[in-house]
């Protein structure tokens, strides 16, 4: 028995445009065989998803590893400019930034950002910028 002209290419072998641009379902077989061919794919992409996830949290580890004592000289470093600057706006406080060859160093107030993934902290800061009664949202 000779096998249709119209027969995709073996499970798992990707198609190539050709087959994908002249290749129709035209019965039951072969819509039966797309759905094997969908759900074979589709197991592909969860392999493929779950192998991601453990590369990004190896690469996580990695960079949290590499990096915990550059953020902490970071943190050493940014302490002692603002001390510094601080002792400095004491003696002139109209200085807010002092402005040096590498960089800024700035002593103002910002107040915090509520961070958009927080939708009531968000809606509570807006509504004590807008509201002066503000006491809580409902």
């Amino acid at each position: 028995m000779a096998l249709p002209d119209n027969l995709p290419t073996p499970r798992g072998a990707p198609l190539d445009e050709q087959d994908r641009e002249g290749w129709r379902i035209t019965d039951e077989r072969s819509a039966e065989w797309v759905m094997r061919k969908l759900a074979h794919v589709r197991e592909q992409l969860t392999r493929q998803a779950v192998l991601r996830d453990e590369y990004r949290q190896q690469l996580e580890d990695w960079w949290q590893d590499a990096t915990r004592s550059l953020f902490h000289d970071v943190e050493w470093a940014e302490g002692l400019l603002i001390a510094w600057a601080m002792e400095r706006r004491d003696e002139d406080p109209d200085a807010k930034s002092i402005i040096l060859p590498s960089g800024r160093v700035s002593t103002r107030w910002v107040p915090p950002h509520p961070q958009a993934d927080d939708p009531g902290a968000l809606a509570a800061s807006l509504a004590r910028a807008h509201h002066p009664n503000y006491d809580r949202v409902v």
